[in-house]
């Protein structure tokens, strides 16, 4: 099985979309309760449609964040799961092999199975190995990373902007109207929730690091690389040459057997003769 060290990660990448998941649903909320006061707003109908609009927009972003979150806490499931598991050299040869097992749905699998399928050359320095592992585990678990670019703060940052500035119009800035109370209090949730989910990448992105990190370190340990390679630490069994059969003699001679008394007695006088 892997490190203790990609466990830990792939648990603290699972909290952190965990979290993406719930600031994306109190944003979603903030908007659903900016969206009314979007048109009890009296302002110029251009500015109330655009408002709407933007509000739209947030609620489609945060929808598909809610989707993908939920998708990835999923996916991040089974791959703790494997990760988690004990296997044994002969089971993750057949994990890898067979197309229709389990683990086949692994993001750690498909990696696994495709630098088993391009082995590596045995004249790269280490650290090119580990720089070739590190991109290709980067590449399979990408779906496990939330991008750095997301539209949902600038968005949210124009809406509830868009919305307080027009409360704040009709009721003063220092008037008590209900309608000012409740833009700004959906604003502060709404710039609250979109903090929240800049935190919570930021650490699901040090989380994805730290376990393709620890994935590679273990793809590249001695027994797992062989494993990957075809060979298995206990396949080779030591022989001898001298035990081994004689692949360059001749036919066995036959067999004698023992000697009659007359020839031996022959055999010796012509010795002595000799």
């Amino acid at each position: 099985m892997p490190s203790l060290s990609a466990h830990s990660a792939t648990d603290s990448l699972r909290t952190a979309h965990r979290r993406l998941w719930l600031a994306a649903a109190v944003g979603t909320g903030a908007a659903v309760g900016l969206l009314p006061l979007v048109y009890l707003l009296p302002v110029p109908a251009w500015q109330r449609a655009a408002l709407g609009g933007l509000a739209l927009l947030y609620l489609a972003c945060k929808g598909y964040r809610l989707h993908r979150a939920r998708q990835t806490v999923r996916r991040l499931r089974l791959e703790s799961c494997f990760i988690g598991h004990s296997f044994s050299g002969r089971q993750l040869r057949r994990c890898l092999r067979r197309r229709g097992h389990l683990w086949t749905h692994s993001y750690t699998v498909r990696a696994l199975r495709r630098l088993m399928a391009r082995p590596l050359p045995n004249l790269l320095v280490t650290p090119e190995k580990r720089q070739r592992v590190h991109a290709e585990y980067r590449r399979a678990l990408e779906g496990l990373c939330p991008s750095r670019l997301c539209a949902g703060l600038p968005l949210g940052l124009l809406l509830a902007g868009g919305v307080f500035t027009g409360a704040a119009a009709t009721g003063g800035v220092g008037g008590s109207s209900w309608l000012l109370r409740a833009g700004l209090a959906c604003a502060l949730v709404l710039v609250g929730a979109e903090g929240t989910r800049a935190l919570c990448c930021y650490r699901a992105q040090d989380a994805f690091t730290r376990l393709t990190d620890a994935l590679a370190g273990w793809t590249l340990a001695r027994s797992v690389h062989k494993l990957l390679h075809g060979r298995t630490p206990d396949s080779y069994r030591h022989t001898p040459l001298y035990r081994a059969p004689a692949w360059f003699a001749g036919p066995p001679a036959p067999a004698r057997g023992p000697a009659a008394p007359g020839e031996a007695s022959a055999s010796s006088s012509e010795r002595r003769a000799a």
